[in-house]
């Protein structure tokens, strides 16, 4: 592991150097964009938050595999699983917990309402086309759930001049087998497409001591439909993940499980006049999971309405300003005993963004009132300045809230009288472009969460309580390079993710992990090679267990055969490392995945 670590960490170290001294062949970086920070479209070296942007040559790699997967090889983000394809995956962004990250699919909130933790293990990376991750809070946009941050999910769209299809299929380790086929275009003012993408496996055993293998059905479908005029833009979106899902329940009995995330949304846009522009998002989010051998479920119904607008006031000032409403109906059963609860909530926002050459600053207030919780104010402020040559530096601070789920209030040690957890944060940052082909840049970062939802064993059971508080520090390193063919991306985050209640650490956040991301293309060739070392992690609060750390490597090739026709492979675990990320849990051993398929533009 040690070796692991230095390995990586010359890499990242020796990024600027060696981009200093490429010669003038080199390939220059993309000028990115980004949204999610502000809502509003930006060039990425003028954003004040930090972000992640992974885009098509980032996620074609890891088709047929799930979000959590394509994320785990970023800095900064820990994934833990409760075993292979299919199985409970949680996020940790910079230390935060699962249920504290905002997760959106087109523009719509998809963490549940009756268990918190988003859905990343059925939301397939063939089906997502862009993910942006903004690693700080963003409640002041964005409401509950972002104390970490957010990550915005961009699923495939059609083109809206000219017509495409395709189809592919792929197969590899544990008997996967997959499918995928899309078809769309348009006009210049019409447009409309759909796709469909289907992946099942045998599995393995999710549990260590286990031979019994756990299955894993998926299939991702997603349609859009809508119109494109001079002055705005109208169209609908839906995206559904469907399956069925096995498992080892608690005494390591087979257990089965179907499952349905859906997505459905209507995106109006419009500009006003020259400096008003409108947009008004309506949108609908239900999730289930049944139990096969039982009567259990949990279900969550969200209807929601987002109306913002931006007026631009001279050419240094934009001012955001809307209205978001919310209703949400929760009910599950789970032994016997069961919940069905309502929740209303609304809120106004405002956010300006004031440039001023060389200056940026950025504040945003959100307050929110939610029907069981009372109100909730949360603001974040943002500035940075670009000075001397290619160098800008950023500083932050911020506040996140997270309501406690249906689950935390009403199901087993549930409480009804929690509050919602509340974060403040602050960040700094310092980047540097050190040319056209090469940037670098260092975040530290302090989140201090209070009224952590902790749950407190007792003798007769336990109870969830509002007596917890965490506070994270951690510094990021990340760099960008492309020289030639070679596209580079090393990453290092170290962090003290600490229980100020205990002095332990918080549990499945790692304290160092290094990430290395190599992409090669050269003719009809494109190899790529992804690395993460992650270091040792706590397994619980209520053991002394510790996972160890490990380093995880995985290979990916593409070649287009010949036009309109590609192959693709993908070796997973390649050195066939033993590990795990929750203990007692299986990972994958190193696993081959091939696909071919067909594209028409």
């Amino acid at each position: 592991m040690r070796r692991a670590i230095l390995f990586l960490a010359a890499s990242c170290a020796a990024t600027p150097a060696f981009a200093q001294s490429a010669p003038s062949s080199t390939t220059r970086l993309s000028p990115l964009t980004v949204t999610a920070p502000t809502g509003t479209r930006q060039p990425v070296d003028r954003t004040l938050a930090p972000v992640i942007v992974l885009g098509p040559a980032q996620i074609k790699p890891f088709w047929d595999s799930d979000i959590a997967t394509l994320l785990q090889f970023q800095a900064g983000l820990d994934i833990a699983r409760n075993g292979g394809p299919g199985q409970p995956a949680s996020l940790f962004l910079r230390g935060t917990g699962s249920s504290q990250t905002l997760v959106r699919v087109d523009g719509i909130r998809v963490n549940p309402g009756s268990i918190g933790g988003p859905p990343l293990s059925n939301i397939l990376s063939s089906s997502v086309s862009r993910v942006e991750v903004v690693e700080a809070p963003r409640s002041a946009l964005y409401g509950s759930d972002a104390i970490g941050g957010v990550i915005d999910i961009q699923m495939q769209q059609p083109t809206r001049n000219g017509f495409g299809w395709g189809a592919g299929i792929s197969g590899g380790h544990d008997a996967s087998r997959g499918f995928s086929a899309h078809a769309g275009g348009g006009n210049g003012t019409l447009f409309g497409g759909a796709s469909a993408n289907f992946f099942e496996t045998d599995g393995f055993p999710p549990l260590a001591t286990s031979t019994q293998s756990s299955a894993w059905r998926n299939l991702n479908l997603h349609a859009t439909l809508g119109a494109q005029g001079n002055a705005g833009e109208a169209y609908g979106t839906v995206w559904q993940s469907s399956g069925t899902s096995d498992y080892l329940d608690f005494f390591g009995t087979p257990a089965s499980e179907d499952y349905t995330d859906r997505v459905a949304s209507v995106h109006l846009a419009r500009q006003m006049n020259s400096i008003w522009s409108s947009r008004l998002i309506l949108g609908q989010y239900y999730n289930n999971i049944q139990q096969i051998q039982s009567p259990d479920f949990l279900n969550t119904w969200r209807n929601s309405t987002d109306w913002r607008n931006d007026l631009m006031l001279g050419d240094h000032n934009l001012v955001s300003a809307g209205l978001y409403l919310a209703h949400q109906h929760v009910n599950a059963l789970s032994y016997g005993s069961g919940y069905d609860q309502v929740d209303n909530d609304r809120a106004v926002y405002a956010q300006d963004q004031i440039d001023w050459s060389i200056q940026r600053l950025v504040l945003a207030g959100r307050m929110t009132h939610f029907s069981s919780f009372g109100s909730q104010f949360t603001w974040n402020t943002d500035y940075g300045l670009h000075f001397a040559r290619n160098w800008r530096v950023t500083v932050g601070a911020g506040t996140g809230f997270r309501t406690p789920t249906a689950t935390d209030r009403y199901g087993y040690g549930g409480n009804p009288d929690l509050l919602p957890e509340y974060s403040h944060d602050l960040n700094a940052g310092l980047y540097h472009q050190i040319d056209q082909h090469a940037r670098i840049g260092l975040n530290l970062y302090r989140n201090r969460v209070s009224d952590l939802i902790t749950f407190e064993a007792t003798s007769t059971g336990g109870q969830e309580t509002n007596i917890g508080q965490a506070t994270i520090t951690g510094a990021n390193l990340n760099a960008e390079l492309n020289y030639g063919a070679w596209h580079i991306q090393p990453g290092i985050n170290i962090q003290r993710p600490l229980n100020d209640q205990t002095g332990g650490y918080l549990p499945r956040r790692t304290r160092r992990s290094l990430t290395l991301n190599l992409d090669y293309g050269m003719g009809a060739w494109r190899v790529g090679a992804h690395f993460l070392a992650a270091g040792p992690t706590k397994d619980s609060d209520f053991s002394t267990t510790t996972n160890a750390g490990y380093l995880l490597t995985t290979l990916t090739a593409g070649l287009e055969l010949v036009k309109h026709w590609h192959i693709r492979a993908r070796l997973e675990n390649a050195f066939n490392v033993h590990y795990q990320t929750a203990a007692g849990y299986a990972s994958s051993g190193r696993g081959l995945y091939l696909g071919i398929a067909y594209a028409m533009n």
